[in-house]
């Protein structure tokens, strides 16, 4: 009975190892940094606006980098890359007066593995053309 239960110990104590070793590798953590977006609007003349802006956040790494997309009444009109400080300009046809003008940038990994999910969170920002 000793030799048959110390076989059963050692199985049992296998199983536990191997299960174990396939739930570590699984078991990481997801961290998502917020990220916000400014928007300026100024007319250069009559057909030239300029959007212009910073993309802020506790992360550095969330600030530069960024794809910058302006849409007015929802299409696309421009899109630029935001510095390694966060700030961002580009100039596209002036919209028609309360036109809906958003600025927005999708989320951004920073590290993505089996134990890590960093990413920066998408942000978007919207005002009206005067």
């Amino acid at each position: 009975m000793k030799g048959r239960g110390k076989k059963l110990a050692i199985g049992i104590a296998l199983v536990c190892v191997s299960g174990l070793a396939i739930a570590l590798p699984a078991s990481g953590h997801k961290i998502t940094y917020a990220t916000n977006l400014q928007l300026k609007l100024d007319t250069l003349n009559d057909t030239t606006e300029q959007y212009s802006g910073k993309v802020t956040s506790t992360k550095g790494a969330c600030k530069s980098g960024r794809t910058i997309t302006i849409t007015a009444a929802g299409v696309p009109v421009a899109s630029t890359v935001s510095s390694t400080s966060g700030d961002w300009a580009v100039t596209a046809p002036v919209p028609a007066k309360g036109t809906q003008i958003t600025a927005s940038t999708p989320k951004k990994f920073l590290r993505r593995n089996k134990k890590h999910r960093h990413k920066c969170g998408p942000a978007s920002t919207t005002h009206r053309a005067n």
